[in-house]
């Protein structure tokens, strides 16, 4: 189960943190003297936004002190790269750097990973049950445990790095050596809108119910079904699918709009829902974000998040089927002939619109919000 990005996509990526090595070590200037606590913590801010991006994606806990006339890094960061930005960034000052800063995973938490084993897990932005939903884990879900607090765990999301906290009692922790094994089998994709997990081989005994989307490793291929590795109570468990209601989910698959469009209309009855990302109700990326799993591609969860994955398009005119459409505070799926999938957050839906004067189904806030087109480097 990983997660894959294409050949040119990594390049753009390394390029992009190469640039972002420079700036941190050109930007702001140098610090000349001895710098104040102010001067520390700004630095630590300017560092923490350039070296972490987005902060949905990217861990960070560092507090910088002068000690005997050195700069001492401590913390946790999620990352080497990130770790490299944030020591190229405390370069302005002309004093030496004690590096003390921990990558995941981190020593403490013996158990670093952890294996979704509901249906689907809510992930908050906060670590109680009332704070705004702000994403969601499907069943078999791989996370990173980032920090624990109380009942609760701060967990980022193997295959697209998001970060949000969810109830500990309702993930399985899993060592590393397990999680580094597990996660290098193939995986079948739940394609039908639930299936049944089953217990026997003869398909017998239910087990749970799958809802579109979920992933999970595939152990065996057997003549009606896949047999899977999941997730219990306290460990890894074996279990069985029909193999009708899944797929191989086989990455880096060339875009067939056709296909992409006829996943969108097989979705088009799912209700919006902010921070949802199920089809009990999802968000308009995170709407993105199944149709191009169901297609073999792994996209981030914010439309934000995509956009460095794109190439602009400025000119609707100019659109491909399976282009992202950024409008007013939203993002929709171009399904070519003049037709985009967007939300009405405020009708609860989602709906096929036209960007076309002429047609009935002509939704002006297309036209008049348009921002930009983006295209997916999806090339290998």
């Amino acid at each position: 189960m990983r997660c894959f990005l294409p050949k040119r996509i990594k390049a753009l990526w390394l390029i992009g943190t190469l640039l972002l090595l420079s700036l941190l070590l050109q930007g702001g200037g140098y610090y000349r003297g001895v710098p104040t606590r102010a001067q520390l913590q700004e630095a630590l801010e300017l560092v923490r936004q350039r070296s972490s991006g987005d902060p949905d994606m990217a861990f960070f806990e560092l507090d910088v002190n002068l000690e005997k006339n050195k700069l001492v890094l401590r913390g946790k960061v999620g990352d080497v790269e990130q770790k490299l930005l944030i020591l190229a960034g405390f370069q302005q000052f002309s004093l030496p750097v004690v590096d003390q800063v921990e990558i995941f995973p981190f020593r403490q938490i013996s158990m670093p990973y952890a294996w979704v084993r509901t249906p689907w897990l809510d992930g908050r932005t906060e670590p109680k049950a009332e704070a705004p939903l702000k994403t969601q884990f499907l069943f078999g879900s791989f996370l990173k445990v980032l920090k624990t607090q109380g009942d609760w765990a701060l967990v980022q999301s193997v295959s697209d790095r998001f970060i949000a906290w969810v109830p500990y009692p309702e993930i399985l922790p899993v060592a590393e050596a397990k999680f580094n094994e597990w996660i290098a089998f193939d995986s079948v994709l739940v394609h039908n809108a639930e299936t049944q997990l089953f217990q026997d081989e003869a398909l017998t005994q239910p087990l749970l119910k799958l809802v579109a989307g979920t992933r999970l490793p595939l152990q065996k291929v057997l003549d009606s079904g896949y047999q899977v590795l999941v997730p219990g109570a306290t460990g890894a468990n074996t279990a069985f699918v029909n193999k009708e209601d899944l797929r191989l989910f086989i990455p880096g698959q060339p875009l067939i709009a056709e296909a992409l469009a006829a996943e969108a209309k097989r979705w088009l009855k799912v209700p919006y829902l902010a921070g949802g990302n199920t089809i009990k109700g999802w968000d308009d990326s995170a709407c993105i974000q199944h149709l191009y799993r169901q297609i073999g591609v792994l996209l981030p969860r914010k439309s934000s998040q995509l956009l460095p994955l794109t190439l602009a398009i400025r000119d609707s005119n100019q659109l491909k089927p399976g282009d992202l459409y950024f409008y007013g505070q939203q993002v929709g799926l171009y399904l070519g002939n003049d037709d985009v999938l967007h939300a009405l957050p405020e009708q609860g839906q989602f709906l096929v619109s036209s960007l076309h004067p002429g047609n009935p189904r002509y939704f002006k806030p297309l036209q008049t919000g348009f921002k930009q087109g983006a295209r997916l480097l999806l090339g290998n």
